[in-house]
């Protein structure tokens, strides 16, 4: 485990090994004022609503910012290599729901499905940044045009975007992003965004 920076409330860990559950939940336990939390390459032995509910819960009044980037959890139904199986995941987009302070949150290299990022976004009136990045290795579901609309619905606030690795998506969704947020800054990529698309991009910004 490397504990990038501890001051207080703020706490990165880099693990990129086996995440005991004993530990993440003696984590939550201790240092319950945590305002900013990441998980980086984190491999849970728990299933992810159990994550969830005993690591990630007792956290939510007080995160504004949190990363969970390319966790894996037990081999599933969804994702024959590391799993984030429905209605687990599902546990999980209802945690991060009542994170009413999250300013930042960030899953990349995630198996998401639309219906999980639409029960996320319900909850997070203050969401400033979002990354819900692909993943790498293409295997399992993708986000579309379906999360944008709920984006921009839901993220008036929203200044950063990426999107990178879901495919699905098109500069359609994107165009109803431009419209309703505040957006500094988009990843994407380029299949998302033809030649044709730059003008429109530049003026919406």
């Amino acid at each position: 485990i490397t504990y990038g920076s501890l001051h207080h409330s703020r706490l990165y860990l880099s693990l990129h090994m086996c995440g005991k559950p004993e530990n993440l939940r003696a984590l939550s336990r201790h240092h319950a004022s945590i305002e900013i939390l990441g998980l980086d390459c984190l491999t849970i032995s728990d299933d992810i609503s159990i994550f969830a509910e005993e690591t990630l819960r007792p956290l939510s009044s007080h995160l504004t910012e949190l990363t969970l980037d390319g966790m894996s959890f037990p081999p599933g139904r969804r994702n024959p290599i590391d799993t984030w199986t429905w209605p687990s995941v599902l546990g999980l987009a209802t945690v991060i729901k009542s994170m009413r302070k999250l300013r930042k949150l960030c899953i990349s290299d995630n198996c998401l499905t639309d219906g999980e990022v639409v029960e996320m976004l319900e909850g997070l009136p203050e969401l400033r940044y979002l990354d819900l990045s692909g993943h790498r290795l293409d295997k399992g579901p993708r986000l579309s045009d379906n999360s944008l609309e709920h984006i921009a619905t839901k993220c008036h606030n929203l200044q950063f975007l990426s999107i990178r690795m879901q495919v699905n998506m098109t500069m359609a969704g994107i165009q109803m992003v431009l419209k309703s947020c505040p957006l500094r800054e988009l990843k994407a990529n380029w299949d998302h965004i033809l030649p044709c698309h730059l003008k429109e991009l530049v003026r919406a910004s």
